[in-house]
């Protein structure tokens, strides 16, 4: 769903939080378990909230008892310029999916945090077990976990959340001089995340053509 000409970013986001919410009451909220967004969509086109979006969906999905996932494999150590892209938003999760980061990159690994009311969950149904049933083939590898412990060792000790911030502003003033470009439509991000959108008519920000991007032989 897109923005109606003429609406503001906080009435953009009521729109959507109500169709949200008039979603959830046609499927019935205790078919839901939760709602699972990025702050920043990554792989969809670096697309940012609109003022008050993520305040706006909390109380929806707050009211009906449905758990909220930040899934930050993408924003998390530094990216938006805060430890969490959750804390650039004022997003307060249920759970936060990691990876990517975590280890720099260097190995594959991921991980999720879960609030104290979560843990209690699992904690007092574990009891009744005598264990935590629960585990993946491939878990608990140490290499990856060694990795992944040096890698936030060296984001704390050299505070990358303020090399993000001072880098930042220069990365993305040079990525928007192009902005005037007959073929950019537009150029958007925040931290170090940023998006250049190529247009074939840079007043509609109409895309190419699909077909320019096939290979022929």
């Amino acid at each position: 769903m897109f923005d109606i000409s003429g609406e503001t970013e906080e009435e953009f986001s009521t729109r959507l939080a109500k169709n949200l919410e008039e979603l959830i009451l046609k499927e019935g909220p205790e078919t839901i378990a939760a709602f699972i967004a990025e702050p920043v969509m990554g792989a969809g086109g670096v697309i940012l909230p609109p003022a008050t979006y993520f305040d706006k969906i909390q109380a929806v999905v707050k009211k009906y008892d449905i758990l909220f996932i930040a899934d930050e494999v993408i924003c998390a150590f530094g990216r938006l310029g805060t430890m969490f892209g959750s804390d650039k938003y004022n997003i307060k999760p249920d759970l936060v999916s990691l990876a990517k980061a975590l280890s720099s990159g260097y190995l594959p690994i991921g991980a999720i945090l879960v609030s104290p009311e979560i843990a209690e969950v699992i904690h007092s149904q574990s009891s009744k077990l005598g264990s935590f049933s629960h585990g993946f083939t491939y878990s608990g590898s140490p290499v990856p976990c060694a990795v992944a412990l040096e890698a936030l060792k060296i984001y704390k000790e050299r505070n990358i959340v303020a090399v993000v911030n001072k880098i930042a502003p220069r990365f993305q003033d040079g990525l928007k001089a192009f902005s005037d470009s007959p073929i950019i439509g537009e150029i958007r991000g925040t931290g170090l995340i940023l998006a250049t959108e190529f247009t074939d008519n840079k007043s509609p920000n109409d895309p190419f053509p699909p077909e320019w991007g096939k290979f022929k032989t």
